[in-house]
């Protein structure tokens, strides 16, 4: 007989401290890695996302060049 890990590790008493986390599983979420633009779009988080909480900043518009950054590299990505 299988269990599935989630099951086993909100289940054992030796593993309770996993429960919060695995309780959480079904709403994160995660880097889309498996993007072939992600590196580029990586980068860009890097290097610009702190303008938006500077006393100056506009999230707004850090967030619009984000997401046009992310838009370019994925047509780039889909025409390599």
């Amino acid at each position: 007989m299988t269990y599935s890990a989630s099951d086993a590790a909100s289940g054992r008493p030796s593993e309770q401290p996993l429960s919060a986390f695995v309780e959480q599983l079904s709403d994160a979420q995660f880097a889309p890695v498996n993007m072939r633009s992600w590196p580029a779009v990586r980068g860009t988080i890097r290097t610009d996302v702190s303008q938006a909480v500077m006393k100056s900043g506009d999230p707004e518009a850090v967030l619009t060049a984000l997401d046009e950054s992310a838009v370019k590299a994925d047509m780039e990505a889909a025409t390599a």
